[in-house]
This record gives C-alpha cells, structure tokens and sequence, in this order.
C-alpha cells in the first residue's frame, strides 16, 4: 500500500501579506495587494520605444501595476538575523521566510538533527533575471563580486536553503515555469513514498520585477493594469513576487502534538502539445488527462471534489 502523504507545515509571503494566515485574512477581506510603478523606475526612457512596456492592450498604455511585498531585503534579513543578504538573491530570502514559517509550524525549525529533511524548490528563473545589471558593471570592465554566481543561479536555491535552514536530506530545484513549484511538491512527495525520507520541505520562490522581465512579459503581450483570470474581457496578468512552501510528511510518521492539516492525496503530470500550435495552446484533452490522474491516485471521483483552484496565467 502506497504512503499516505501529510501536509504538516506552510508558509506564504507575497503582496497579500508575510505569512499564511495574514494572506486568509486580506483575501476574505478582498484586499488587493497593488503597487504604482513607472517605467523610469526600471531604467527605461519611455521617449526611445514606449510600446516596450505597454500593456498586452496597447489602447491602455503602459504598465503600472505590479504586485510587489513593499518588505526590502535589507529588512527580511534583519527580520531573520542574516547577516549579509548582499550575497543572496531577492528570491532566496523569499523562500527563507516562508521555509522559517513551514519548519515551525511542523515543529522542525530548530532544524534537522533526528531526520533528514528533503529540500525542494522551484524557481522560474530569478536569479538570473535579479543579476541582469550585472551586465553593466561588465561592461565598465569591472569585476563582479565572488557571490553573483551564487545569486545567479537558480539551481543553487534548494541547497542554500538547506544550508540555511539546517536540512540534511536530499534535494533539488524545479524550474518548469509556472508549473515549478507544484513539480517541487511532487519530488518531495515521491522521495517520502519511496522510503528515503519522512520529511520534505517543498516550494517554490519567485521575484521576477526587474526591467528584463517586465519588458520581457510586455513584448509577449501578457501584462495587463488588470487582473480579472476568468472574466470574458481580461486582458491579461499583473507582474508579482512571492514565495509559497508546503510540509510534507509521511502520515504514519506525525507526531501526535504536530496538527496534520491536510493529505496530499493524489497528483498528475502530463506534456501535449500538438505539432504546428501556439506554445501558449492548452487542450481540453491534456487539462482532463492530468485531472483524471490526479483523481485515481487519490481513489475519488470528479463528483467527490470540492473545490477547483486553478492557475490563471
């Protein structure tokens, strides 16, 4: 019989709020987590090509709206007694935070000294779109700081979160996009069903607002001043950053005094895109693909689900 999988630990920190329960609390409020931007703030004179950072609606003009986590660097290491954050990335003290959050919540933040700890994110690319200005300081023939290559790759992400964090076990880091985080998820839960580990620390960071990435979502024409996923008039997504991460545990293994807050209970996977089609293309058939593995997994029926919480990109 295949492990049972329990979720024992969260944390979240984006433009909603610094942890799980402050993110609850602003949705059911219906707080909107926006921050004004301009397009100077990124180094870019509008006056040399302003169709670069214009809207996926070009009637609607430029881009404005992002959602941003008005925290600095400086102040999430200050918060977590870190005490050069210069020598990390932005998205590497999001996953920090929420990682801290998780790890108490499970009881596990003193760190891993009984069990092994798996450790695994995900990131879309961070890394390398934070250290773009790099390409400034090269171009005076200056020399870049030992660290850039520790910023600059987002491989790197899980192992210094381990190393942060005290973790022992095994790891690694997903970068598929807007899909990486959940890939994190389903490594980790893999490595508890196989028997390797009982505990795996799972997530994903993003902190993609850097002038590369705006202009670069504008030119694909997906960035919009409104965000309405499902409305018969959106015109696209706003830009945002954050981080989110899941405590995953072998059910038999809970501790009494450690609240199981939810089973992960079944998942799937699939890649099918027909030859000739758009790459932003998704069939019917492969949405209904993936539900249906997810549902034998987990030994339910369509009719048995709740609630369907979908990615809007």
């Amino acid at each position: 019989m295949d492990k049972q999988i329990a979720i024992t630990g969260t944390g979240a920190v984006s433009g909603l709020g610094y942890t799980v329960q402050e993110h609850i609390q602003n949705i059911l409020a219906g707080k909107m987590p926006r921050n004004t931007i301009t397009m100077e703030q990124y180094g870019f004179d509008p006056s040399l090509s302003p169709r670069s950072f214009r809207a996926r609606d070009l009637t609607e003009g430029p881009i404005t709206t992002i959602c941003s986590i008005p925290r600095t660097n400086e102040e999430f290491a200050e918060a977590h007694g870190i005490k050069k954050p210069s020598r990390l990335g932005r998205f590497h003290l999001l996953a920090f935070h929420v990682a801290q959050e998780a790890l108490k919540q499970a009881c596990m933040d003193g760190g891993s000294t009984e069990h092994e700890i798996g450790c695994f994110f995900a990131t879309g690319g961070s890394g390398i779109v934070e250290e773009m200005p790099g390409n400034a300081v090269l171009s005076q023939g200056k020399r870049l700081d030992p660290f850039a290559i520790i910023r600059f790759l987002p491989g790197m992400l899980s192992g210094i979160i381990a190393q942060m964090c005290g973790l022992t076990g095994p790891g690694g880091v997903s970068a598929s996009g807007c899909t990486a985080g959940s890939y994190s998820v389903v490594e980790g839960a893999e490595a508890i069903k196989s028997g390797r580990i009982q505990f795996a620390l799972c997530g994903g960071s993003e902190a993609p607002i850097a002038r590369l990435s705006v202009a670069g979502f504008c030119g694909a024409g997906v960035l919009s001043n409104e965000s309405r996923p499902f409305h018969k008039n959106r015109s696209g997504l706003v830009l945002s950053e954050g981080a989110g991460v899941l405590m995953l545990q072998d059910a038999s293994s809970v501790s009494s005094t450690v609240p199981t807050l939810a089973r992960l209970a079944g998942y799937g996977n699939v890649i099918s895109l027909p030859r000739g089609e758009a790459i932003t293309d998704l069939s019917p058939q492969s949405v209904a693909q993936v539900a249906r593995q997810a549902l034998t997994m987990a030994g339910i029926q369509a009719d048995d689900v709740g609630c369907a919480h979908t990615h809007s990109t």
